[in-house]
């Protein structure tokens, strides 16, 4: 199959730019990770087969409290509770 997809950038400007109440809020990091999977499949693909440990770490590491205290619940602790992630 030679098919592929084009991310479009204003649909792109969707997921990573966010105004909230006149605030501007930019994600550079899904920015990046978009362009990535962009250039690495072009088509689309089961996301499973694609993600890889340094991509759920990333992801659990960003849902981590700053200040560590013991309400605090960490993500990091079992990755796979909800999903057979890698």
């Amino acid at each position: 199959m030679s098919e592929s997809f084009e991310l479009q950038d204003e649909v792109l400007l969707h997921v990573t730019d966010i105004v909230m109440e006149g605030v501007h809020f930019h994600d550079k990091e899904d920015w990046y990770r978009l362009g990535y999977l962009a250039r690495k499949h072009p088509r689309p693909t089961n996301i499973l087969h694609i993600m890889s440990e340094g991509h759920v770490e990333d992801f659990f590491g960003s849902w981590c409290a700053e200040d560590d205290n013991e309400n605090s619940i960490d993500p990091g602790e079992d990755w796979q509770i909800l999903f057979d992630v890698p």
